[in-house]
């Protein structure tokens, strides 16, 4: 529990198998969260608020229940956010997960992150996402 009285769920750590990118939410406060890209040098990050993390748990749990693979793209983008994924997949078993963050104060800056995951990584990337947005099972 942090000093404010609001507990502090764990944080969402999601590494790309191919390179160095990594994308990871920590909580920060009881209604925001900061998004970080790192990787190649890169360090962004910016604050997201919390009604953004929705659908989180859904976008990872339909992932990682398609891990055999999918036609098109599945997307996750809150109204409202700078930050939003989108999924695909190939016939090797990887998902290609596009990550975008952008800064809150006028989107004067843009990062994109193209993570690739590997079906063995999906459900606990889906587990996690439950964690970070306090979803029990």
């Amino acid at each position: 529990m942090s000093r404010n009285g609001w507990i502090a769920r764990p944080p969402l750590l999601i590494r790309s198998r191919e390179s160095g990118l990594s994308v990871e939410l920590i909580w920060v406060g009881p209604d925001h969260y900061t998004a970080h890209i790192r990787g190649f040098g890169l360090d962004a990050s910016d604050t997201v608020w919390g009604h953004a993390a929705g659908g989180l748990t859904a976008f990872f749990g339909d992932i990682a229940a398609s891990w055999k693979g999918w036609e098109g793209t599945k997307s996750w983008a809150p109204l409202e956010s700078t930050l939003s994924m989108s999924a695909r997949t190939d016939r090797g078993g990887h998902v290609f997960l596009d990550v975008t963050l952008a800064s809150g104060a006028g989107d004067s800056w843009r990062v994109f992150a193209p993570l690739v995951l590997e079906a063995g990584q999906l459900q606990r990337i889906a587990a996690d996402a439950a964690a970070f947005e306090g979803v029990h099972g």
